[in-house]
């Protein structure tokens, strides 16, 4: 059989990392882009690989999570040699905080459903989360030390994933993809907001947030194009403060209230997060620094000394059900779906490739899809 072209709809760590596994795989791709690699959620991400929690772990999620890890810690020597991009994957530790006793019990079962699953976790005394970070609030009882956490630069890496797809014969095309080329039964490529036609074999939709938005109607009244489908997904708000401190306080990732606090290589002490549904308003808000700033300082008073270097804020793609969105959509041959991956799009950007490769190649029974996760589940 010879490999088809595939086209690929978003520019994202979702849509780059599909491209660069098939790619990797012979097929020539083609990522086509409306604004520019990594130029929304996945420029902007914490960069955390947290296999331990987030919608969906422990449950269906979980397995591919730690397979995910697997995956990016066995790619990056190899991407970052390949493409000259060092996105700077690091092993951290995470430190859950428990305000005081009546916060133990659950840290406690966190803990011993982690080590059930091979993690390296333990909880922590008083003593011990003063001793690892002095400058916390005094008062908090303990804490959940989870070690198999670790962190990359989501922009760096996105790009790598990219530079990768070129390295291996692809194209990234910067375009408004706005209809799909073929008939009601098979896909034949994609049509840009130009009119213009780019062929393929296979199309995947790797459109973010906006894989819940149709665009105008009108390039899908011809005969020969059909309208991008409107899955079960919504855009959810997420802003990030960027602060200068100097010493060496939150080398540990420490988490409570909703916001968590960790510093990054350069030195600069990030400060998240916020979640609203929003309408693909992508500026930053008072309303949201206000609200991660005034949560991470009842637990890091020190941050009050802290200098704004930046804010930023993203859309998250996030389904209805919380879950991601992987699979064939419809009775459409050749159109796929990988959306919605929400606050673990990078962690299961990999695996969420791995998956889609193997569906589009015809080889799924290499990479099981989760029937938990597949377009299957709300009858697409």
């Amino acid at each position: 059989m010879s490999l088809p072209d595939v086209v690929i709809i978003g520019g994202g760590v979702i849509g780059c990392a599909a491209g660069y596994e098939l790619a990797c795989a012979g097929m020539k791709v083609t990522v086509v882009e409306r604004d520019g690699i990594a130029s929304h959620a996945s420029g902007y991400s914490y960069g955390g690989l947290y296999p331990t929690w987030g919608a969906g772990i422990p449950g269906p999620v979980l397995e591919p999570a730690k397979q995910a890890l697997d995956l990016h810690i066995e790619l990056y020597p190899r991407l970052k040699a390949e493409t000259g991009i060092d996105f700077e994957l690091r092993q951290v530790e995470s430190i859950a905080l428990a305000a005081d006793e009546a916060g133990l019990p659950a840290l406690q079962k966190d803990c011993d459903w982690q080590i059930s699953q091979g993690f390296d976790a333990e909880t922590l005394s008083s003593r011990d989360v003063y001793g690892m970070e002095p400058s916390l609030a005094p008062g908090l009882a303990g804490g959940l030390l989870q070690r198999t956490h670790y962190e990359l630069d989501s922009y760096k890496f996105t790009s790598a994933l990219a530079r990768g797809i070129e390295k291996h014969g692809g194209n990234i095309v910067r375009a408004d993809v706005m209809a799909l080329a073929g008939s009601r039964d098979c896909v034949t490529g994609v049509k840009t907001r130009t009119g213009s036609v780019m062929s393929g074999g296979a199309v995947v939709m790797a459109t973010g947030p906006w894989a819940g938005s149709t665009p105008e109607a009108a390039p899908a009244r011809e005969s020969s194009a059909l309208p991008l489908p409107s899955l079960p997904v919504k855009a959810v708000k997420g802003e990030i403060l960027r602060m200068r401190l100097p010493g060496m306080d939150f080398h540990h990732r420490c988490g409570m209230y909703g916001r968590n606090v960790g510093r990054k290589p350069d030195g600069l002490v990030w400060i998240g997060t916020t979640e609203v549904v929003d309408n693909f308003d992508e500026q930053t808000t008072a309303e949201g620094r206000d609200f991660i700033f005034s949560g991470a300082l009842k637990y890091a008073p020190k941050l009050a000394d802290a200098e704004l270097v930046q804010q930023t804020a993203c859309l998250r793609p996030v389904a209805v059900d919380g879950l991601p969105i992987v699979g064939p959509l419809g009775s459409v041959e050749g159109l796929f779906a990988a959306v919605a991956a929400g606050k673990k799009g990078v962690l299961l950007s990999l695996v969420m490739a791995k998956w889609t490769s193997a569906l589009v190649l015809g080889k799924r029974d290499a990479w099981p899809l989760p029937p938990e996760l597949s377009t299957a589940r709300f009858g697409l």
